[in-house]
């Protein structure tokens, strides 16, 4: 979340990662395993902590720390109403080096099969020329979440219902920086327990951004 709404208020005791500053850098690259040790030792974090995530695209941090093979990591799906509480100091620094990343988790650029993607971001985002996350209207159509909470499995299931690879195969996750992309595979792999569900982390950024990759424009209106 941003500093201002961590300020408005947050749960007891919860250290503020902001996506834009500690989970990626300027280009909207992930920031490599140097920057996140040094950001959960400096969150009080060790290799024993169990690390809950909440806010704005919890999914991601949450995606991360697996990917990192943090044991440990949830993900909390409240409204904000319901999570609003007075503001109180986040914890001190504590060592943390995790044992490698897990490459299952997450294709690279050269590895994304083009017909096993899932898109998950706003209309328009994905417009040829336009390299960098946009502000455009969210697209109609069923959301995954309703504000905050998700929605419940059987709608979720109804969403996803093409979305369900055959054994060893996979689908791949992307939108415009990652965030969303991450939420549509938590709730494909943790609500709806469904294997082979991976990451495009550099999504639409990184895509938009490399020369003479394939881009194709949709020809609906």
């Amino acid at each position: 979340m941003t500093r201002t709404a961590y300020d408005d208020g947050h749960i007891p005791g919860a250290v503020l990662w902001n996506v834009y500053q500690d989970l990626k850098d300027s280009e909207y690259r992930l920031v490599d395993r140097s920057a996140i040790e040094a950001l959960l030792s400096r969150s009080g974090v060790t290799s024993n902590s169990t690390v809950v995530f909440y806010g704005y695209a919890p999914a991601l941090a949450f995606w991360l720390l697996r990917w990192y093979r943090h044991a440990d990591a949830k993900h909390l799906s409240l409204a904000r109403a319901r999570r609003h509480r007075p503001r109180r100091p986040g914890r001190g620094a504590a060592g943390h080096r995790g044992p490698g990343h897990d490459d299952r988790r997450r294709p690279h650029r050269g590895r994304v099969p083009r017909r096993a993607v899932l898109a998950v971001r706003w209309h328009g985002a994905g417009r040829p020329g336009r390299s960098h996350p946009v502000r455009d209207p969210p697209e109609p159509g069923r959301p995954l979440r309703r504000g905050r909470p998700f929605c419940s499995p059987a709608e979720l299931a109804d969403v996803f219902a093409s979305v369900d690879p055959a054994p060893g195969g996979q689908a791949i996750t992307y939108c415009a920086i990652g965030g969303r992309a991450c939420t549509a595979w938590f709730a494909l792999t943790y609500l709806l327990g469904r294997e082979g569900i991976r990451v495009y982390a550099g999504s639409w950024a990184e895509w938009g951004r490399t020369p003479l990759v394939p881009v194709e424009q949709s020809t609906a209106a």
